[in-house]
């Protein structure tokens, strides 16, 4: 299934943007679009395709057992529209639809049809349930999208504790995108917080033969790293 914060890197990449700057030339929430768009937090289906939209990029649906390509408009997506069009093409309704993606059929409408209020990542998720394959494009051409993991798993140990990036909640990153994804020695952080509310930094490196590792960090060098890179809503 698709990663949507990978894509919206991806995007970003191709663009040569951070998201940062995105929000600031837009005069955006630069906070929320960061944390809800880059940090594993959720983002609705719709604000996630307007993010796309103004990056310029076309999001286009293929039926994967057919390759049949659904007839939505691929530069301003429509997430009733590309429901409602999945909908014709298996010939079923909204009550089979919602069968198939395991919701109600009310829920689905409500979130969906009503409210539009759905999550990028439901959206996507109940697409591939759906037989659907999303694939994303630069504008005007066959260059597709492809996702970027950011960011590696790392395990280590700190202060005689032992720490997990995949176990605890990341606030804030000091990666680019791109070529420019780490800084000019090679290196990048990330800052997260675990489960027992302890902070520590990820430290990651460009060259792949250096491992990277955890190491914990005094309150006053959290507000610095989340006054730079950004903080929690």
């Amino acid at each position: 299934m698709v990663n949507t914060k990978e894509i919206i890197f991806a995007a970003l990449r191709e663009r040569n943007l951070t998201l940062t700057k995105f929000a600031r030339d837009r005069g955006l929430n630069e906070l929320s679009m960061f944390f809800k768009a880059s940090y594993r937090m959720s983002i609705p289906a719709t604000q996630f395709f307007w993010l796309l939209e103004e990056l310029e990029i076309d999001s286009k649906f293929y039926m994967k057992e057919t390759g049949e390509l659904l007839d939505v408009r691929s530069d301003h997506v429509d997430i009733r529209e590309v429901l409602h069009a999945v909908m014709k093409s298996l010939g079923i309704s909204m009550y089979e639809a919602s069968r198939r993606c395991g919701y109600h059929e009310q829920l689905l409408t409500q979130k969906v049809q009503q409210r539009a209020s759905i999550q990028a990542e439901q959206f996507l998720e109940a697409m591939d349930k759906l037989g659907v394959e999303c694939r994303f494009f630069l504008r005007g051409t066959d260059i597709e999208l492809k996702e970027e993991q950011t960011m590696e798993k790392v395990v280590g140990n700190s202060d005689n504790i032992r720490f997990s990036t995949d176990k605890s909640k990341l606030l804030a990153s000091s990666f680019g995108t791109g070529e420019d994804r780490y800084g000019p020695d090679g290196k990048a952080f990330a800052l997260y917080v675990d489960r027992e509310g302890r902070y520590f930094v990820a430290e990651y490196n460009k060259d792949p033969n250096v491992p990277g590792r955890v190491r914990t960090v005094p309150i006053h060098a959290v507000r610095a790293i989340l006054a730079m890179y950004g903080q929690k809503e």
